[in-house]
Protein backbone atom coordinates (compact mmCIF):
# COMPACT_ATOMS: atom_id res chain seq x y z
CA UNK A 1 0.00 0.00 0.00
CA UNK A 2 2.97 1.90 0.60
CA UNK A 3 3.56 2.15 -3.33
CA UNK A 4 0.31 2.85 -4.15
CA UNK A 5 0.31 6.15 -2.31
CA UNK A 6 3.34 7.12 -3.99
CA UNK A 7 1.41 6.53 -7.21
CA UNK A 8 -1.24 9.43 -5.90
CA UNK A 9 1.49 11.17 -7.60
CA UNK A 10 -0.52 12.47 -11.25
CA UNK A 11 3.19 12.57 -13.15
CA UNK A 12 3.69 8.79 -12.62
CA UNK A 13 0.26 7.86 -13.60
CA UNK A 14 0.15 9.56 -16.55
CA UNK A 15 2.83 7.72 -17.91
CA UNK A 16 0.60 4.83 -18.15
CA UNK A 17 -1.64 6.88 -21.03
CA UNK A 18 -1.42 5.82 -24.97
CA UNK A 19 2.27 6.71 -26.15
CA UNK A 20 4.38 8.17 -23.06
CA UNK A 21 7.17 6.45 -22.06
CA UNK A 22 6.90 4.56 -18.77
CA UNK A 23 9.08 5.90 -15.47
CA UNK A 24 10.70 3.69 -12.96
CA UNK A 25 7.94 3.87 -10.84
CA UNK A 26 5.73 2.57 -12.60
CA UNK A 27 8.10 -0.57 -13.18
CA UNK A 28 8.39 -0.52 -9.34
CA UNK A 29 5.42 -0.18 -8.75
CA UNK A 30 4.24 -3.61 -10.96
CA UNK A 31 7.27 -5.59 -9.59
CA UNK A 32 6.36 -4.56 -5.81
CA UNK A 33 2.76 -5.63 -7.11
CA UNK A 34 4.12 -8.84 -8.13
CA UNK A 35 6.05 -9.30 -4.64
CA UNK A 36 3.12 -9.22 -2.88
CA UNK A 37 0.10 -10.54 -4.88
CA UNK A 38 1.91 -13.10 -7.28
CA UNK A 39 5.08 -15.02 -6.65
CA UNK A 40 4.98 -17.16 -3.73
CA UNK A 41 7.97 -17.62 -1.18
CA UNK A 42 9.61 -20.63 -2.27
CA UNK A 43 9.47 -19.67 -6.10
CA UNK A 44 12.59 -17.99 -5.14
CA UNK A 45 12.32 -15.31 -7.66
CA UNK A 46 13.93 -11.64 -6.89
CA UNK A 47 12.94 -8.97 -9.03
CA UNK A 48 15.32 -5.77 -8.27
CA UNK A 49 14.06 -2.57 -8.53
CA UNK A 50 15.32 -0.06 -10.93
CA UNK A 51 16.82 2.22 -8.89
CA UNK A 52 18.91 -1.10 -7.19
CA UNK A 53 20.11 -2.04 -10.80
CA UNK A 54 21.21 1.73 -11.44
CA UNK A 55 23.66 1.60 -8.50
CA UNK A 56 25.04 -1.91 -9.64
CA UNK A 57 24.88 -1.17 -13.26
CA UNK A 58 27.33 1.91 -12.91
CA UNK A 59 29.20 1.85 -9.30
CA UNK A 60 32.79 0.63 -10.34
CA UNK A 61 32.63 -2.06 -7.41
CA UNK A 62 29.20 -3.77 -6.90
CA UNK A 63 30.34 -5.80 -4.08
CA UNK A 64 30.39 -2.53 -2.21
CA UNK A 65 27.02 -2.71 -2.71
CA UNK A 66 26.14 -5.81 -0.48
CA UNK A 67 24.75 -4.57 2.13
CA UNK A 68 22.11 -2.81 0.16
CA UNK A 69 21.21 -5.54 -1.57
CA UNK A 70 18.40 -8.21 -0.59
CA UNK A 71 20.48 -10.95 1.69
CA UNK A 72 21.53 -14.52 0.47
CA UNK A 73 21.34 -14.05 -3.24
CA UNK A 74 22.05 -17.26 -4.07
CA UNK A 75 19.07 -18.75 -2.87
CA UNK A 76 16.82 -16.85 -6.07
CA UNK A 77 16.28 -19.45 -8.88
CA UNK A 78 15.32 -16.41 -11.14
CA UNK A 79 16.54 -12.90 -11.01
CA UNK A 80 14.66 -10.03 -13.15
CA UNK A 81 17.24 -6.92 -13.79
CA UNK A 82 15.27 -4.33 -15.41
CA UNK A 83 18.00 -1.94 -17.85
CA UNK A 84 18.07 1.41 -18.60
CA UNK A 85 20.20 3.24 -21.30
CA UNK A 86 20.63 6.22 -19.05
CA UNK A 87 23.85 7.48 -17.86
CA UNK A 88 24.56 8.60 -14.01
CA UNK A 89 26.48 12.17 -14.63
CA UNK A 90 23.51 13.37 -17.21
CA UNK A 91 19.70 14.25 -15.66
CA UNK A 92 16.76 12.30 -16.82
CA UNK A 93 18.86 10.92 -19.56
CA UNK A 94 17.21 7.35 -19.92
CA UNK A 95 15.50 6.48 -23.33
CA UNK A 96 14.44 3.28 -23.11
CA UNK A 97 14.12 -0.06 -21.25
CA UNK A 98 14.85 -3.71 -21.83
CA UNK A 99 14.85 -6.69 -19.50
CA UNK A 100 17.81 -8.93 -18.15
CA UNK A 101 17.27 -12.14 -16.58
CA UNK A 102 19.30 -14.68 -14.77
CA UNK A 103 17.99 -18.25 -14.76
CA UNK A 104 20.56 -19.97 -12.30
CA UNK A 105 19.74 -23.79 -13.54
CA UNK A 106 20.74 -22.46 -17.15
CA UNK A 107 23.83 -20.48 -15.32
CA UNK A 108 22.76 -17.58 -17.90
CA UNK A 109 21.62 -14.14 -18.48
CA UNK A 110 18.81 -13.86 -21.09
CA UNK A 111 18.43 -10.63 -22.91
CA UNK A 112 15.43 -8.92 -24.03
CA UNK A 113 14.52 -5.96 -25.82
CA UNK A 114 11.92 -4.61 -28.17
CA UNK A 115 14.30 -2.66 -29.69
CA UNK A 116 16.84 -5.30 -31.56
CA UNK A 117 20.03 -4.54 -29.28
CA UNK A 118 19.34 -1.05 -28.49
CA UNK A 119 20.56 -1.74 -25.27
CA UNK A 120 23.04 -4.71 -25.22
CA UNK A 121 25.85 -2.63 -24.24
CA UNK A 122 23.90 -1.38 -20.97
CA UNK A 123 23.24 -4.83 -20.66
CA UNK A 124 26.26 -6.46 -20.72
CA UNK A 125 27.55 -4.13 -18.32
CA UNK A 126 24.85 -4.79 -16.11
CA UNK A 127 25.51 -8.44 -16.26
CA UNK A 128 29.19 -7.72 -15.58
CA UNK A 129 28.01 -6.51 -12.74
CA UNK A 130 25.97 -8.48 -11.75
CA UNK A 131 28.31 -11.69 -11.88
CA UNK A 132 30.58 -9.99 -9.25
CA UNK A 133 27.70 -9.59 -6.99
CA UNK A 134 26.41 -13.13 -7.27
CA UNK A 135 30.27 -14.55 -6.95
CA UNK A 136 30.28 -15.86 -10.19
CA UNK A 137 33.39 -14.17 -11.24
CA UNK A 138 35.24 -17.44 -11.86
CA UNK A 139 32.55 -19.40 -13.71
CA UNK A 140 30.37 -16.27 -15.57
CA UNK A 141 26.96 -17.36 -16.77
CA UNK A 142 26.98 -16.70 -20.40
CA UNK A 143 25.07 -14.39 -22.28
CA UNK A 144 21.75 -14.86 -24.45
CA UNK A 145 20.03 -12.45 -26.63
CA UNK A 146 16.52 -13.37 -27.53
CA UNK A 147 14.43 -12.70 -30.02
CA UNK A 148 12.20 -10.37 -28.80
CA UNK A 149 8.56 -8.53 -30.20
CA UNK A 150 8.79 -5.43 -31.82
CA UNK A 151 7.32 -2.77 -29.99
CA UNK A 152 5.76 -0.26 -32.90
CA UNK A 153 6.70 2.89 -31.57
CA UNK A 154 9.50 4.80 -29.59
CA UNK A 155 7.28 4.88 -26.18
CA UNK A 156 6.43 1.01 -25.32
CA UNK A 157 9.40 -0.34 -24.55
CA UNK A 158 8.67 -0.33 -20.23
CA UNK A 159 4.91 -1.87 -21.33
CA UNK A 160 7.06 -4.51 -23.22
CA UNK A 161 9.30 -5.09 -19.66
CA UNK A 162 6.38 -5.53 -18.01
CA UNK A 163 4.13 -7.70 -20.28
CA UNK A 164 7.71 -10.28 -20.44
CA UNK A 165 8.43 -9.97 -16.45
CA UNK A 166 4.74 -11.14 -15.86
CA UNK A 167 4.57 -13.89 -19.19
CA UNK A 168 7.83 -15.42 -17.55
CA UNK A 169 7.22 -15.07 -14.19
CA UNK A 170 4.01 -17.35 -14.36
CA UNK A 171 6.05 -19.19 -16.07
CA UNK A 172 8.36 -19.97 -13.95
CA UNK A 173 5.53 -20.42 -10.85
CA UNK A 174 3.38 -23.07 -13.27
CA UNK A 175 6.30 -24.99 -15.02
CA UNK A 176 9.25 -24.77 -13.33
CA UNK A 177 10.89 -28.04 -14.69
CA UNK A 178 10.40 -26.98 -18.21
CA UNK A 179 13.35 -27.06 -20.37
CA UNK A 180 15.43 -23.26 -20.28
CA UNK A 181 15.60 -22.80 -23.91
CA UNK A 182 11.70 -23.31 -23.82
CA UNK A 183 10.63 -21.90 -20.96
CA UNK A 184 12.66 -18.41 -21.09
CA UNK A 185 11.31 -17.98 -25.37
CA UNK A 186 9.30 -15.16 -26.06
CA UNK A 187 6.53 -14.92 -29.01
CA UNK A 188 4.85 -12.37 -30.39
CA UNK A 189 1.53 -14.56 -28.97
CA UNK A 190 2.74 -13.50 -25.43
CA UNK A 191 3.14 -10.27 -25.48
CA UNK A 192 0.08 -8.59 -24.21
CA UNK A 193 -1.60 -5.87 -26.33
CA UNK A 194 0.02 -2.71 -25.32
CA UNK A 195 -3.21 -0.74 -24.35
CA UNK A 196 -4.66 -3.73 -22.47
CA UNK A 197 -1.62 -3.45 -20.54
CA UNK A 198 -1.65 0.38 -20.83
CA UNK A 199 -5.65 0.17 -19.06
CA UNK A 200 -5.12 -2.66 -17.16
CA UNK A 201 -2.00 -0.91 -15.18
CA UNK A 202 -4.33 2.07 -14.93
CA UNK A 203 -7.19 0.48 -13.45
CA UNK A 204 -5.18 -1.56 -11.07
CA UNK A 205 -3.93 1.87 -9.60
CA UNK A 206 -7.23 3.14 -9.06
CA UNK A 207 -8.38 -0.01 -7.72
CA UNK A 208 -5.27 0.11 -4.84
CA UNK A 209 -6.22 4.04 -4.33
CA UNK A 210 -9.79 3.54 -3.46
CA UNK A 211 -8.54 0.73 -0.87
CA UNK A 212 -5.69 3.10 0.74
CA UNK A 213 -8.55 5.85 0.66
CA UNK A 214 -10.81 3.71 2.58
CA UNK A 215 -8.23 2.61 4.95
CA UNK A 216 -7.63 5.76 5.68
CA UNK A 217 -11.46 7.13 6.23
CA UNK A 218 -11.34 3.91 8.59
CA UNK A 219 -8.04 4.92 10.46
CA UNK A 220 -9.60 8.41 10.53
CA UNK A 221 -12.55 7.46 12.18
CA UNK A 222 -10.84 4.73 14.91
CA UNK A 223 -8.42 7.90 15.87
CA UNK A 224 -11.25 9.99 15.80
CA UNK A 225 -13.33 7.96 18.11
CA UNK A 226 -10.37 7.36 20.15
CA UNK A 227 -9.87 10.54 20.42
CA UNK A 228 -13.61 11.22 21.85
CA UNK A 229 -12.91 8.41 23.83
CA UNK A 230 -10.18 9.47 25.23
CA UNK A 231 -11.67 12.77 25.70
CA UNK A 232 -14.58 11.47 27.90
CA UNK A 233 -12.35 9.39 30.11
CA UNK A 234 -10.28 12.04 30.93
CA UNK A 235 -13.32 14.05 32.03
CA UNK A 236 -15.22 11.57 33.57
CA UNK A 237 -11.64 10.60 35.58
CA UNK A 238 -11.21 14.42 35.96
CA UNK A 239 -14.39 14.49 38.03
CA UNK A 240 -14.14 11.65 39.74
CA UNK A 241 -11.04 13.07 41.38
CA UNK A 242 -13.01 16.15 41.93
CA UNK A 243 -15.29 14.40 43.51
CA UNK A 244 -13.35 12.29 45.53
CA UNK A 245 -11.24 15.43 46.81
CA UNK A 246 -14.64 17.07 47.81
CA UNK A 247 -15.58 13.75 49.17
CA UNK A 248 -12.45 13.82 51.39
CA UNK A 249 -12.92 17.01 52.39
CA UNK A 250 -16.14 16.90 53.73
CA UNK A 251 -15.57 13.71 55.43
CA UNK A 252 -12.62 15.71 57.95
CA UNK A 253 -14.16 16.02 60.62
CA UNK A 254 -13.47 19.33 62.53
CA UNK A 255 -11.81 19.52 65.68
CA UNK A 256 -14.02 19.84 68.59
CA UNK A 257 -13.47 23.27 70.16
CA UNK A 258 -13.94 21.56 73.72
CA UNK A 259 -10.81 19.56 72.90
CA UNK A 260 -7.55 19.81 74.04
Amino acid sequence: MRRARKLTQEQDYDTLEEKQWLNDTILSFHQEYLDRNTIPAEAKILLLRPGMVELIAHIQDATYLSSALPPNLAQYNALFIPVNDSKPHVGYSGSHWSLLVFLRRAHAFYYYDSMGESNIVDARMTAKRMISVLGMSKHPPCFITMNTPHQANSADCGVYVITITDNLVQRMISSPGVAPERLMRIEKRDINAVKHVRKEMRKLIQQLRYVLHYRLEKERTFLFLRCEIDDIYTLCTFGIQRKNKKKSILQVRPKDSNTV
